[in-house]
């Protein structure tokens, strides 16, 4: 692995204080690129500025030569002439343009000068990082057809180029004046850079690290777009282009991890940081040469993210990638390489078979588990924090908790975890044999009697880890787009199954009885019926729970909110909503005559399974039952009257034990809820939607 801390002792001050000299005057020569009032500098200042910067380019290439060549007579004249250049060729130039007339303005957001100021702010720390990296007598040999890429790869590397980057980065965001939407994500990328010399040097820290970066940053995005749904362009792209940068990043790591030993290894993570730092450093440019020139600064026109859902999937799908990547990544850190890579020696067949396990052993892992269960969890705990209803609150409590210790640390730390009647999926951690066959049954047994007693929430919004995923403030953004799009819209709304999801819940329940079937009777009668050598059950769990579940999350801005809930393809789910139906649970109007007289219909609206007739059948019957309702209580929460309440056994009971109603004080000494002097509602159609 690359040293990537060469830091002398005896000089280590010196070289430390020229380094921060050379970053202050960098940064010092780049902002005076921009005047001061907003606006664009003229084409003289501009090639002025530009000059000093590419003069302090040409006096690092002079040092460097200095140090290549051990010859002192030499490289003295070489840094007298580098520093002649920097003394002279910026105004020399910059006054040939003023006698040539060039006196306009270069045009505003130019990202063609952006991109030539962060090319030029780059080259000065890489060569910064390639002239102490020499200087400090790093046992690197230039020589041979490898010598420049090990040039390249220590001074990359380097401390002193990954830390004068975030220095530059930090420096340029507290100074430039951007709306905390933009500058917290700028500042999670800047971070990278700070915890990039650990990952060449030190992987398993270096891993962690930037997973504790990566997985920060990602919590700052889902919930700036959680807060506010109407965001500018400049915002939305800015979202997509850090998803996409942490992709870039974690993949080149996860290279660098795969190849420890070979000397190329390190440039895929090298190459993409390079161009992460020098994307950023140049949107933060073209933002500079965006302000006005004066007068207050105007609003960019905002646009629904909701209701773009190429730029909504786009921003899951590399978030889930990143996600996927970094866990890879972790795993190698700190198991080595134990899972078995795709080969074709099989043919298409057990590419793709082996391709899946290659997948789903990373997303069923605990490092992609615990990456997800802390984005997701942060965004629960935010929401925690803005619920008023303590049944909510301890639902979600319970859910983070069952998150933990079900998810994540049981399947990864208990042995016989697969034989316990915890995980009603047959195959999720292992063939169907006598004890997973026993507790396969006890877990359904369990849990649909919990269903009859309290509804099919108590899986489904307590135990499942869609609980977690579908409960923070990102994902009560989505739950409009099971009304919005157009599949959800014809297949999902409403209580009763339509033609897919009916399709998909009845063929998820018969290829789960095939599948039993199969992987039983390989397992009790030495059938040996396989997909290219893997028990069937696991192929199944694998493409339903830990490839497929995740591609319906991804495509949430198309096929609506909770499409595991609301598409059929999760058998638990269905087989719970049935026993639901026939049990204790269901939705109560305290009062059916203020359900007749609602003009929002806002229980309907904020349903993440879309039972868009739940108004209309309280409204008549003043109860509500529905084998798709998971319990989620966002449809209580939205009511502005307070006039919807969950019944379950817990009032069976205390109506058969005299005990005053649960929601005695909501009825009041008249039993009838008093509407609110303005109901609020949760549709896109009012306050969520931007001005035009």
């Amino acid at each position: 692995m690359i040293d990537a801390f060469p830091l002398p002792t005896p000089y280590l001050a010196a070289y430390a204080a020229v380094a921060a000299g050379m970053v202050a005057f960098n940064i010092w020569v780049f902002l005076q690129f921009f005047p001061r009032k907003g606006g664009t500098p003229t084409l003289s200042h501009a090639i002025l500025v530009a000059f000093l910067l590419f003069s302090s380019l040409v006096l690092w290439i002079t040092v460097l030569y200095d140090v290549l060549s051990g010859d002192t007579s030499v490289g003295f004249t070489a840094a007298l002439f580098g520093i002649q250049i920097m003394m002279t060729a910026p105004f020399v130039w910059a006054f040939v343009t003023i006698l040539r007339g060039h006196e306009r303005r270069v045009e505003t957001g130019s990202w063609a000068w952006a991109i030539f100021l962060g090319l030029i702010m780059l080259g000065n720390e890489l060569l910064m990082g390639a002239v102490y990296t020499l200087a400090l007598g790093t046992p690197i040999s230039l020589n041979g057809p490898n010598g420049l890429l090990n040039g390249f790869a220590y001074s990359a590397g380097s401390v002193w180029f990954f830390w004068a980057m975030f220095t530059n980065m930090v420096l340029l965001l507290c100074w430039v004046p951007l709306p905390r939407e933009e500058r917290l994500p700028l500042l999670g990328l800047a971070a990278s850079a700070l915890v990039g010399p650990w990952v060449v040097s030190s992987p398993v820290l270096g891993s962690v690290l930037m997973a504790v970066v990566m997985t920060g940053t990602f919590i700052v995005l889902f919930e700036e777009l959680g807060r506010r749904p109407a965001v500018s362009s400049s915002h939305l792209g800015l979202v997509l282009g850090v998803s996409f940068a942490f992709l870039v990043m974690t993949v080149g790591e996860l290279w660098l991890l795969a190849h420890p030993s070979d000397p190329w290894g390190p440039v895929p993570f090298q190459v993409g940081m390079l161009v992460v730092m020098l994307a950023e450093m140049s949107y933060v440019a073209h933002r500079l040469l965006g302000r006005p020139t004066s007068g207050p600064v105007e609003a960019e026109p905002t646009v629904l993210w909701i209701e773009r859902p190429a730029a909504t999937t786009a921003f899951l799908a590399l978030g889930f990638a990143s996600e996927w990547a970094m866990a890879a990544t972790l795993s190698l850190a700190f198991f080595g390489p134990s899972w078995h890579l795709p080969s074709a020696s099989g043919g298409i067949g057990a590419v793709l078979v082996s391709g899946l396990l290659f997948v789903a052993q990373v997303t069923a892992g605990p490092f992609f588990l615990g990456i997800m269960g802390v984005e997701m969890g942060a965004l629960v705990a935010v929401r925690l924090r803005r619920v008023a209803q303590r049944e909510t609150r301890n639902r979600l409590t319970f859910a983070l908790g069952a998150y933990g210790l079900y998810t994540v640390l049981g399947p990864a730390l208990v042995r016989g975890w697969s034989e316990a009647p915890t995980w009603p999926n047959v195959g999720a951690f292992g063939g169907v044999g006598p004890a997973t066959v026993i507790a396969l049954g006890a877990s359904y047994a369990t849990l649909g009697v919990l269903a009859l007693l309290f509804g099919r929430r108590a899986y489904c919004s307590t135990l499942c880890p869609s609980a977690v995923m579908y409960g923070g403030t990102f994902s009560q953004r989505l739950i409009p787009t099971i009304a919005e799009r157009p599949w959800p819209r014809h297949q999902v709304l409403g209580g009763g199954w339509k033609g897919i999801p009916r399709a998909l819940a009845i063929g998820a329940w018969a290829l789960m009885g095939v599948v039993v079937a199969v992987s039983a009777f390989d397992e009790f009668a030495g059938g040996h019926i396989t997909l290219s050598g893997a028990d069937v059950s696991v192929v199944y769990a694998a493409a339903v729970w830990d490839v497929l579940w995740y591609g319906f999350f991804i495509a949430i801005p198309y096929v609506g909110m909770s499409p595991c809930r609301s598409w059929g393809f999760c058998s638990t789910g269905t087989f719970l909503g049935v026993v639901s139906r026939l049990g204790a649970f269901h939705k109560e109007a305290l009062d059916p005559a203020v359900c007749r007289t609602c003009p929002t219909h806002d229980c309907g609206k904020a349903c993440e399974v879309g039972l868009v007739e739940m108004p209309v059948v309280l409204a008549k019957t003043g109860q509500y039952r529905s084998t798709k309702c998971v319990g989620s209580s966002d449809c209580e929460m939205a009511c502005p009257y307070g006039n919807l309440v969950t019944r379950d056994v817990r009032d069976i009971l205390r109506r058969r034990l005299g005990l005053p109603d649960r929601f005695q004080e909501r009825l009041g000494p008249h039993a009838r809820p008093v509407p609110m002097a303005r109901p609020t509602t949760t549709s896109l159609e009012t306050s969520d939607r931007p001005p035009a």
